[in-house]
């Protein structure tokens, strides 16, 4: 039972994140970067059921990809 709630609150996270982050799966370069983020958060032992992690993989994002990113979020897309 607690296995089935981690999976699930695992893909709201995802869900809800991925909302606000389209480009997800569609810019290699973002999506690689945020791979690349999830496998040093995993090795950390920061679980993608947690806040914390998706909101590390949008903190380290920001630092690493800021341009890319704002294209994604700028008034004129």
């Amino acid at each position: 039972m607690c296995e089935k709630n981690t999976i699930n609150n695992s893909k709201n996270l995802f869900d809800n994140w991925h909302k606000y982050n389209q480009w997800f799966m569609h810019d290699e370069e973002l999506s690689n970067k945020a791979f690349e983020i999830h496998q040093k958060l995993v090795l950390k032992n920061i679980k993608p059921n947690t806040l914390k992690y998706w909101e590390s993989i949008d903190v380290e994002l920001y630092k690493s990809k800021k341009n890319l990113l704002l294209t994604y979020f700028s008034i004129d897309n």
